[in-house]
């Protein structure tokens, strides 16, 4: 049978594998290395791991690009309509006719672009009171140069830079910078811009809050910012995923669909949401799952190896054991 799987085939440690409880999360790894895939026509963009960057070597996505090799952005293909609704102004984001032949060159279909938000760090004003100029990325080279010698990263108990979202409520960015996300200092607000109860994750699973934290390093609330901002529009990257493997298998392999399995035919079992059958097994449980879908497969097959991108036939934002279509390999594929 045919699979699509994202990335190497060889087997891979799997960090977040925990021993089975009951009620555990549907896509923990069963065993302690593996891959996951999808059998070819069912692959479930809701399940994939897209929480690496491109930037990072096993990131399944990576950037979509120009003739020129620049980064795409939402200002690059949509044009920006004002609207106003219930008293509320706001951009409505139509795909612009540069943005359409752009596609269309690509081979590419609005729907199968993911965006990658451009990252922004919590930094610290070394004197809150004194009146300082906030420089963006669009500033000029030599006031920019001044960042460095104006703010500091704050840093979490790792050592790393902390991102805005860690810190921060989604809508701090915007309700600072309302035009172009660049512009006069405003200083944070407990409570308002951010819960200083918000637990920071660090080491293995290890918390701490945020309030104890800018305790810790004695900074105070106002002395916090936010940087790079961006222009409008231009705070998140187009991306796409890479392109997949296609790979035959016929051993024995995990699954989701138990409750299509008679007792018979479950070698293994992980928690309540892992089944470890042989291929007659999962194929018969396939076609009870969704028998129309698995008569079509030949067809989805065709569409993905023909654009060479990836292909949405199931589209399920819930976990409904039923229609999981990950599989787990913990045997080698090749």
């Amino acid at each position: 049978m045919k699979f699509v799987r994202f990335g190497s085939l060889s087997l891979q440690r799997q960090i977040h594998y925990e021993a089975p409880v009951t009620d555990m999360y549907p896509s923990s790894p069963p065993a302690k290395k593996g891959v996951f895939a999808f059998p070819a026509g069912y692959s479930d963009p809701f399940y994939l791991p897209l929480s690496r960057p491109p930037e990072d070597p096993h990131s399944l996505l990576q950037y979509l690009r120009d003739d020129n090799g620049a980064k795409i952005t939402k200002k690059d293909l949509y044009d920006a309509i004002p609207k106003e609704e219930y008293g509320l102004k706001y951009d409505e984001l139509v795909l612009s006719e540069k943005g359409l032949a752009f596609l269309k060159k690509k081979r590419l279909k609005e729907k199968k672009l993911f965006w990658v938000k451009r990252p922004s760090y919590v930094m610290v004003y070394p004197d809150p009171k004194k009146d300082l100029t906030f420089y963006g990325l669009d500033t000029p080279r030599e006031n920019r140069g001044r960042l460095n010698q104006t703010l500091t990263f704050l840093l979490d108990p790792d050592g790393d830079k902390i991102e805005t979202s860690r810190f921060f409520y989604w809508d701090f960015y915007g309700r600072r910078f309302p035009e172009m996300y660049e512009g006069g200092y405003r200083a944070p607000e407990p409570e308002e811009d951010f819960n200083p109860e918000k637990e920071l994750y660090y080491g293995n699973g290890k918390t701490i809050t945020v309030a104890k934290w800018l305790k810790k390093n004695h900074v105070r609330p106002e002395q916090l910012c936010v940087w790079p901002c961006y222009a409008k529009h231009e705070d998140e990257h187009a991306a796409t995923l890479k392109r997949y493997r296609v790979f035959e298998y016929n051993g024995c392999l995990w699954h989701h669909l138990g409750m299509y399995l008679k007792r018979s035919e479950i070698l293994s079992q992980f928690a309540d949401t892992w089944y470890y059958t042989d291929m007659h097994a999962y194929e018969r449980a396939l076609r009870k799952s969704d028998g129309m879908l698995f008569r079509k497969r030949k067809k989805y097959q065709r569409e993905m190896t023909g654009n060479g991108y990836f292909c949405v036939t199931t589209w399920n934002g819930t976990f409904d054991l039923s229609t999981m279509y990950e599989v787990f390999f913990d045997e080698k594929l090749s």
